[in-house]
């Protein structure tokens, strides 16, 4: 040896001596040159150490580069910032990482695959920082689960198969947590707060950008019932949603900027999931009430307007709907009908409010083509019979003897002509269904079934279930009446006693009060009116304005009409007291002209004293009854229980005539 390595200590002799060994076996150039190499400074860590395993002879057995090399591959490790790697019993990878101290710093375990399973980070004592383990899934996806050093967890990350973070869960010492949903750009989705018991407390959402779009706080109660206070960006309270403990809401609280209560959602939840929100504004007066199924899909909705409906939406499973529109007195005034693409499809008048009657405009032209006389289920009808309800060769169908090639539905006494099938009831009525475009798109006989009435101009609509070619009974879904024409109603006298009746000649009268002149039948009685009774809306009828305002109030017919205007002077009290007597009749004589016309709609008025009549009994307006065409001139007769009057000290009867009108 030179004495330039005798000059320097026997550690640092040794490795310079044995450096080119110690590299070769670390995998590392040899440093000799390297003026900062370990094996050049004399200030090793563990130079003058005397507990170096170099400087401890119990290494036995082992050759001196053995022995070197066992004693100090956690130093080298360290100070080359390489792990020593070694493989458990089953083979998987180990990665051990020292400081330059030899203190073990982290440990990494792999699975076969080379994945990733486990690492532990230690503190400089030894003592372990935190754990964590590592679930892999088949899709490269996979969890991290991150313990402290006493063993409680702290952290749960979840990452796509790119090693992008989507979930994070961080874990507080007194068992709360908050769990944090990452879009795939690193911005948050969605941020949960929830407390030691895991009931939810308070959550963020957020928009695309990452910014926050509401802040929620939540109220827990007792019996797993609780409320949700949400807030903008800004703190500003938006609304408050109360859920009961199955976690359906009950109520719903809107506010404005301001604080203020803008308005107030009532939820009823029924046992097969299907519920209706009912809305109110801040005054507490209703707006609003809509009903689901339980697949949360409307099936209907009514607007209010001031507390009173005013429109009513049904809709239907495949995407149509029915919109109702009412009067200030809840009566119907005019129904829609939408397909499933938003077209209108249909639209009709009501003429006599909820008992259903209406005129129909079945192919949206504008003008009425009928009037319904029970309500049903118009759409099937009037979006699938409507092209064919009108049709003029229905009795040549039926009169067609050369058919066998067209007849679809092979039965006796059934004839078509390839697009309806129809069928002879009799020598009015003749009964028939669409066999090439039905609802099913099935030719032959689809049950839905319709009978034209020839003397009655009405069509009665339904499901010929027993398929014997007509319609009575339940089979019956609605009718429709006077189809082409409009019919106004005002009431008659029969002051002879020899009943209601119309008169067989025409005559030119404004009967609906729309400024137009109408050809209907005169009537032979009396007919009551106000105001000189110049056109309808001076009777008492459907078009009766009671209010001068030049509009029809919308009554159902007139006997609402005069049970109106008796309720409005206070002469009855509709319970015991129906009945207009003398002076009840001679307050009305002196404010509204009160009086009849007695030979027909153009006559002059004369007043009930100088006709003998002293008392009208107003009956009950809840029992009606209509007799159809009851004069052979298509008109119709709405009779009232109770509804009689007295003359010369004789009862008779009044009744409400419909008159069709006839241009």
């Amino acid at each position: 040896m030179s004495n330039s390595i005798n000059s320097v200590s026997w550690f640092a002799r040794f490795n310079r001596i044995n450096e080119q060994l110690v590299a070769d076996t670390n995998k590392k150039t040899n440093t000799n040159s390297n003026s900062n190499s370990i094996w050049n400074n004399d200030n090793c860590s563990h130079n003058n150490n005397t507990t170096s395993p170099i400087n401890n002879n119990s290494n036995t057995g082992l050759s001196w580069y053995e022995k070197f090399t066992q004693a100090n591959e956690k130093f080298v490790a360290g100070c080359n910032n390489k792990p020593i790697i070694s493989k458990d019993a089953n083979g998987n990878k180990i990665e051990n990482y020292y400081d330059k101290n030899g203190n073990s710093t982290q440990t990494i375990n792999y699975n076969k695959d080379g994945k990733l399973t486990a690492s532990t980070v230690y503190n400089t004592d030894g003592s372990i920082k935190n754990k964590t383990n590592r679930i892999n899934n088949a899709d490269n996806s996979y969890k991290d689960t991150i313990y402290n050093g006493n063993g409680k967890k702290v952290e749960e990350n979840s990452y796509n198969k790119d090693g992008l973070l989507t979930k994070a869960t961080a874990y507080n010492a007194d068992g709360s947590k908050v769990e944090t949903a990452y879009a795939l750009n690193g911005n948050k989705i969605k941020e949960n707060s929830y407390n030691k018991e895991g009931k939810l407390t308070h959550y963020n959402t957020f928009n695309d950008d990452g910014s926050i779009n509401n802040k929620i706080d939540r109220l827990n109660n007792a019996d797993n019932s609780f409320k949700d206070v949400i807030y903008d960006a800004n703190g500003v309270k938006l609304r408050d949603n109360s859920y009961n403990s199955n976690n359906k809401l009950t109520d719903s609280t809107s506010y404005n900027a301001n604080g203020s209560i803008k308005n107030i959602l009532n939820r009823v939840n029924n046992a097969d999931n299907s519920f209706k929100d009912t809305i109110y504004d801040a005054s507490g007066t209703k707006v609003k009430d809509n009903s689901y199924d339980a697949n949360g899909n409307k099936l209907e909705e009514n607007a209010y307007d001031k507390g009173k409906l005013s429109k009513s939406t049904s809709y239907k499973a495949d995407g149509s709907r029915i919109e109702t529109f009412y009067d200030d007195k809840g009566q119907k005034t005019e129904g829609e009908e939408y397909n499933k693409d938003g077209q209108l499809t249909s639209n009709y008048i009501y003429r006599k409010g909820d008992n259903g009657y209406g005129s129909i405009d079945w192919n949206n032209d504008g003008k009425m083509d009928g009037y319904v006389a029970k309500h049903g289920d118009f759409d099937n009808f009037f979006t699938h019979f409507g092209q064919y309800w009108q049709l003029p060769d229905l009795e040549n169908i039926v009169n067609n003897l050369d058919n066998s090639d067209k007849d679809t539905d092979k039965r006796a006494g059934f004839v078509s002509d390839g697009k309806v099938t129809s069928h002879k009831i009799s020598d009015t009525q003749i009964g028939f269904n669409v066999t090439a475009k039905d609802m099913t798109q099935n030719t032959g006989f689809n049950y839905d079934y319709a009978v034209w009435d020839k003397q009655k101009n009405s069509y009665i609509v339904g499901t010929d279930k027993n398929k014997d070619g007509n319609l009575t009974g339940d089979e019956i879904e609605c009718i429709v009446e006077n189809v082409g024409n409009k019919t106004c109603s005002p009431l008659t006298f029969d002051l002879n006693g020899d009943g209601v009746k119309t008169s067989g000649s025409s005559v030119q009268y404004d009967i609906d009060g729309d400024g137009k002149i109408d050809t209907i039948n005169d009537v032979d009685d009396a007919t009551l009116s106000i105001r000189g009774g110049k056109d309808g809306k001076d009777l008492f009828g459907d078009n009766t304005d009671l209010d001068g305002d030049g509009e029809a109030d919308g009554f159902a017919n007139g006997f609402d009409a005069l049970k109106a205007l008796a309720e409005k002077e206070g002469l009855i009290n509709g319970k015991n007291d129906m009945v207009l007597d003398s002076n009840d009749i001679k307050i009305l004589e002196n404010k509204y002209q009160f009086g009849m016309k007695t030979s027909g709609y153009n006559s002059a008025i004369k007043t009930l004293e100088s006709l003998g009549i002293t008392e009208i009994n107003l009956g009950n307006t809840d029992e009606v009854s209509t007799k159809d065409n009851f004069d052979g001139r298509g008109n119709s007769l709405m009779e009232q229980a109770g509804a009689t009057f007295k003359i010369n000290g004789k009862d008779r009867e009044y009744a409400d005539v419909w008159h069709s009108i006839q241009d």
